[in-house]
């Protein structure tokens, strides 16, 4: 019966040793640009963009996203941190940082996770 715990941990490390590698995660964020902008999504468009292109070919595509203000520090504040920006004072931004010291990032949570 005791044999069971110690078999279940080798277990356990055997399938943690062959676990895959954590993905890359890259997040695009910009400005002035529409879903049918990029070439992956419409192959008509008149604005090259091959590296675009080539991520959503090689990659993983997401073709349903917010952001969650019209304006981009706010929406780069949210994106970053997780939370509304309209619960957060984002007016201060240029003469000092939004982001408080020890507040969550996905940055953050992504290095606890390796």
């Amino acid at each position: 019966m005791k044999k069971y715990p110690l078999f279940l941990a080798l277990l356990v490390f055997a399938f943690q040793a062959h676990a895959a590698p954590p993905p890359n995660i890259v997040v695009i964020l910009v400005d002035d640009m529409g879903y049918g902008d990029p070439g992956c999504f419409n192959p008509d468009s008149k604005i090259p963009t091959p590296n675009i292109d080539c991520l959503a070919r090689e990659g993983m595509s997401f073709t349903d996203a917010l952001a969650p203000v019209a304006v981009c520090h706010p929406s780069r504040y949210g994106l970053m941190t997780g939370a509304h920006p309209f619960r957060t004072d984002t007016t201060v931004w240029p003469k000092q940082p939004l982001i408080k010291p020890g507040q969550m990032t996905i940055a953050a949570l992504l290095k606890t996770a390796g």
